[in-house]
């Protein structure tokens, strides 16, 4: 049986701010990717939202995906934010966002309560 985007991760939208938690640890690949986005997508309904994303259960993901991910996959939201407590992961995910440079307000966060408050600036009306 294949897997959908609810079982790997659980979209939802709270006070203007689009939620991505993911449900269990796992490899991301290109294939797991797209299933994501489209899952968010129709999360979104057309809608532009601030993202928080806590990568705490991501092991790795291939050059490919992050591209994918950091460039398609920042296009429908007004800003993103990566949550995880792993220092190491931290570095890696400054230094992707470094490379691919997104059109979109990105930072990375130890700090869930300060991710949330930075990405409340980032609020569009229309989706509040």
């Amino acid at each position: 049986m294949e897997s959908t985007a609810e079982d790997i991760m659980n979209f939802y939208i709270e006070d203007g701010v689009l939620f991505g938690e993911y449900q269990q640890e796992f490899t991301m690949d290109f294939p797991t990717a797209k299933l994501l986005l489209e899952g968010r997508e129709k999360v979104q309904n057309g809608r532009m939202y601030p993202g928080f994303f806590n990568f705490g259960k991501v092991q790795y993901a291939d050059k490919e995906t992050r591209e994918f991910l950091i460039t398609r996959g920042c296009e429908t939201l007004t800003a993103a934010a990566f949550f995880t407590k792993n220092i190491a992961f931290i570095m890696f995910l400054n230094s992707v966002v470094e490379i691919y440079r997104p059109h979109m307000p990105l930072r990375v966060f130890s700090d869930r309560k300060k991710a949330i408050n930075w990405l409340k600036k980032y609020r569009v009306a229309a989706s509040l």
